[in-house]
């Protein structure tokens, strides 16, 4: 029954991802635990105008684990945007 949950749950993920037109930008740690590089590949491949930064020392909250790369990647990109 878990497995029909979570199929179902991924499965209006993805419908949401497709639906997203704004500019879109992943900043995911290297070593998190929860967002895996085939989980950001299929974000991007749903999402083709987004924008992903790997910060490879970081976990899964990058903010709270280098706040000064997180701040200039989103500054960075939202700079960009203008």
């Amino acid at each position: 029954m878990g497995d029909v949950i979570t199929s179902d749950h991924h499965g209006r993920m993805v419908a949401a991802a497709r639906a997203v037109e704004v500019p879109t930008l992943l900043v995911h740690g290297g070593k998190s635990d929860i967002v895996s590089t085939d989980g950001v590949e299929e974000l991007l491949g749903l999402i083709p105008h987004a924008t992903a930064v790997n910060v490879s020392a970081a976990g899964h909250m990058v903010a709270g684990d280098d706040n000064a790369v997180f701040t200039m990647e989103v500054g960075g990109f939202l700079d960009g945007l203008a």
